[in-house]
């Protein structure tokens, strides 16, 4: 670090001292990616899943989304049958839905970071897949993990 004196003439100055290696801080990077699914993508996602699973998702389109959490956190999902003019609640427990939006994005070339802690959370009334990467072994006690 530099400074100047009054006549001119530059003066160095070295940064303080650590008393000690248990001073300095731990340095620790996290990369934070969130993917956000519209309605007809996560209604894609959940009809491929049924495919594979024998979940039946009802006819129509998702006209709402609500993350509930008691005792196991699940999707609430509102479809809406044009057709028939009738709404229909399900609830999709966590794995299913993450299972359902990990296989669309593979399915749809959208890169998944195989190592990263993932969870899933509400933005702006459209579920969203949360991957988080982190160094040296840190943890984010304020997502739920799906997926080790």
């Amino acid at each position: 670090m530099t400074s100047s004196s009054g006549n001119g003439a530059l003066a160095t100055q070295s940064p303080p001292a650590c008393a000690g290696s248990h001073d300095i801080p731990t340095i620790m990077v996290s990369e934070y990616r969130q993917l956000v699914f519209s309605n007809e993508a996560l209604r894609v996602a959940l009809f491929e899943l049924e495919r594979r699973q024998k979940i039946k998702p009802p006819p129509g389109v998702i006209v709402a989304c609500q993350l509930v959490e008691d005792h196991a956190m699940r999707a609430r999902l509102t479809f809406h049958n044009a057709l028939l003019d009738e709404q229909h609640v399900v609830e999709v427990d966590e794995n299913n839905l993450a299972a359902a939006l990990i296989h669309y994005c593979i399915k749809e070339h959208i890169p998944i970071p195989k190592e990263a802690e993932k969870c899933l959370k509400l933005v702006d009334g459209s579920i969203s897949l949360n991957f988080t990467l982190y160094q040296n072994g840190g943890e984010d006690q304020r997502c739920v993990t799906l997926i080790g």
